[in-house]
């Protein structure tokens, strides 16, 4: 190999140092897929006596090199990378192994094929520390960075890549110890213990409704709305429109004040007759976020409309990345041309 093809490499490779994962580092930084890679390597090299039957020199080389396609793709997390993206990500890297010289190629090729194959121990290892790697990184983010989801996906993720060994099945249990201290540690903090009221939206419930809206304009400048009379109006609209029944709506409350708020409409579908519930709003305090509100205030709405008969209730946009997020992680939920269809069976 000659020195000009070595640095080539290099100047690909260092492209891993802009490219920002999902997770944050403790101070809430975004970290890098090439640091996730480099605490990936050193954690396969301090496991060396662990598993003196294995080639470790071997680990930590897939460790090194196994995300060296996001190069070319950048990074996409696991729950949102779909079958096209990982095909895309593995076809460029093997062009790009494809190019470099003979002695090189060969080896990084054949790396891949065995990490793709998972068959051997080593690649089994490699797979099982990569994915640990992200919830102990999760466990010493902020909580705040945390998605609603990863509550839950952090609590089993990368069990099963573990299971094939004994030691590391132990290692991700210890794991999960520091996620769940984390999250009681996070509860105890704040105000209400993460638990929600949840109210069916009357009348009598308006005047917390302004506040909620009033408090929502503060924490989002960015919407501009302002709580004039013409404003107040528009909110003892929507209450008819729920006492009259097509529309329901429920509240989260947290210390006596609403955090979150949910609103669907019932229509009538145009093909076959059936009731349809429209996911019309959801919005949780951004100061309260990221602790559950959101799913508390879906599953009680759900449960409302299974009881009215409704097996469907459709969600046609989402206003940002964050609530997109959110639909993707309902488990029932399916993304159609339309928007999100969330299965209520």
């Amino acid at each position: 190999m000659e020195a000009r093809e070595f640095l080539e490499i290099l100047h690909v490779s260092q492209r891993l140092k802009d490219t920002t994962r999902h997770c944050t580092t403790a101070k809430g930084r975004p970290e890098s897929v090439a640091e996730h890679s480099w605490r990936l390597s050193l954690m396969a090299l301090l496991l060396r006596d662990e598993f003196p039957d294995l080639d470790t020199d071997k680990v930590v080389a897939m460790c090194l090199i196994h995300d060296l396609g996001e190069c070319f793709t950048g990074d996409i997390p696991s729950f949102d990378k779909t079958e096209e993206n990982e095909k895309t990500e593995e076809r460029l890297l093997r062009e790009w192994v494809s190019s470099l010289p003979p002695e090189i190629s060969a080896r990084l090729a054949a790396l891949y094929d065995e990490m793709d194959a998972l068959a051997t121990p080593e690649a089994k290892l490699y797979k099982a520390l990569d994915k640990m790697e992200a919830v102990l990184q999760h466990n010493e983010s902020p909580l705040g960075t945390w998605e609603p989801h990863e509550y839950d996906l952090n609590k089993t993720y990368a069990f099963d890549a573990a299971a094939f060994s004994p030691w590391l099945t132990s290692l991700r249990e210890e794991i999960l110890r520091d996620t769940l201290e984390k999250i009681g540690e996070a509860q105890e903090r704040t105000p209400g213990k993460g638990a929600f009221e949840l109210r069916r939206f009357t009348e009598k419930e308006i005047p917390d409704v302004l506040a909620f809206e009033k408090k929502l304009c503060e924490e989002e400048d960015v919407w501009g709305w302002e709580i004039d009379e013409k404003y107040i109006r528009s909110v003892h609209a929507a209450f008819s429109d729920a006492r009259f029944g097509n529309a329901v709506s429920f509240l989260a409350y947290e210390d006596g004040a609403v955090v979150g708020r949910i609103d669907a409409v019932l229509l009538p579908s145009l093909f076959d007759g059936s009731v349809k519930a429209y996911l019309d709003w959801i919005c949780v305090l951004k100061s309260r976020r990221h602790r559950g509100a959101a799913q508390a205030l879906l599953a009680r709405l759900s449960e409302e409309l299974k009881s009215l008969g409704v097996d469907t209730l459709i969600a046609l946009t989402a206003s940002n990345d964050e609530a997109q997020r959110f639909y993707k992680s309902i488990p029932n939920g399916e993304m159609r041309d339309l928007g999100i269809w969330i299965d209520l069976k």
